[in-house]
């Protein structure tokens, strides 16, 4: 069994490697039809791929930190980690903040709102009802995914005092309308923008002038937000 067992291990690491490698070259070679044979490729990565973790809480899991090391070994001395700081947080195009995006409540029916808070609004008496069902449809679609990382160093009694806490902290507050990570909200263009990609396009930016010898704009950064 054990040596089915490593077979097995190193099929799936063959295997997640190969789609990494395979992905991380076509991109290379639409780059390089892009550029031409004088145009040179920057690969702007965000920084936070070397520490963020593969699985959290309620989430799907990722080769965060693979497909870092796997872009890195196809674009050789071309890949770098940028500095994402507060790249999802301001609008590239116009260096405002953005708001938050969340499931409001019309006429009985979910819209798309948005708040300048850093938490959705409290639901209002008349609307909790629809909330709680869209909060049990989504724990119900959520059921597949993994809960808990088990590479965490939470584990055990840890781990369950942990959980506990959390649920008796969310009994205890306001039900609170449903957010909207995917999206944020440009109040000066009037637009809901996707999350990632408006980040990627900030981090791009920010190589970019990087790249030019020309500083960091306060926007995206700890000062410029009186931190």
């Amino acid at each position: 069994m054990k040596r089915v067992e490593l077979r097995s291990k190193i099929s799936r690491y063959m295997g997640k490697r190969k789609i990494l490698d395979s992905f991380f070259s076509r991109v290379r070679k639409e780059a390089n039809e892009l550029c031409g044979k004088k145009g040179t490729i920057q690969v702007a990565y965000g920084s936070a791929a070397k520490t963020m973790p593969s699985t959290g809480r309620g989430e799907v899991a990722a080769p965060v930190g693979d497909a870092y090391k796997t872009c890195a070994r196809i674009f050789r001395g071309q890949t770098s980690a940028e500095d994402e700081n507060y790249s999802t947080k301001v609008n590239w195009e116009t260096k405002k903040t953005k708001e938050l995006t969340y499931v409001g409540i019309r006429d009985g029916k979910a819209v798309l709102c948005h708040s300048k808070g850093k938490r959705p609004p409290v639901v209002k008496e008349e609307d909790k009802g629809i909330v709680t069902r869209m909060l049990q449809e989504s724990k119900e679609r959520g059921k597949r995914r993994r809960s808990w990382n088990v590479g965490s160093k939470m584990v055990g009694d840890n781990c369950l005092a942990k959980k506990d806490k959390i649920k008796k902290e969310k009994k205890e507050e306001e039900m609170r309308y449903i957010e909207c990570r995917g999206l944020r909200f440009c109040p000066e263009m009037r637009k809901y923008y996707d999350r990632d990609a408006s980040s990627a396009r900030a981090i791009a930016g920010l190589r970019c002038l990087r790249l030019r010898g020309l500083g960091r704009p306060s926007v995206f950064t700890r000062a410029g937000h009186g931190k």
